[in-house]
């Protein structure tokens, strides 16, 4: 099992901005599962004013990906939410993902 992240500067999918969306793709196998997020996921601070971090979200799902999809999703909120100690969340927190059936 594999993880790999989507790199370049494409612009934001959704939200408020002036700048375009350059559209990306890629091949997923039956199996595979996209996860896409906010920067409101990565950026969540906790009480010292520390990010949880992209690479601390990434090793979430890594150890997550054995349940099925909706146990990894809760696994990223059941990590993130103590991460922030009952701070809200200072910007919007969204995570989405999918999982490629058999054909």
């Amino acid at each position: 099992d594999t993880l790999s992240v989507l790199s370049g500067n494409a612009g934001m999918p959704i939200g408020i901005s002036d700048v375009s969306y350059v559209e990306q793709s890629v091949h997923l196998e039956p199996g595979d599962r996209l996860y896409c997020y906010s920067d409101g996921v990565s950026e969540a601070m906790n009480a010292a004013d520390q990010p949880y971090t992209t690479q601390r979200l990434l090793d979430c799902i890594r150890r997550s990906r054995q349940g099925t999809l909706a146990e990894s999703l809760e696994s990223v909120w059941t990590e993130v939410e103590p991460w922030c100690g009952g701070v809200p969340l200072h910007d919007d927190g969204s995570l989405v993902a999918l999982e490629m059936g058999t054909p």
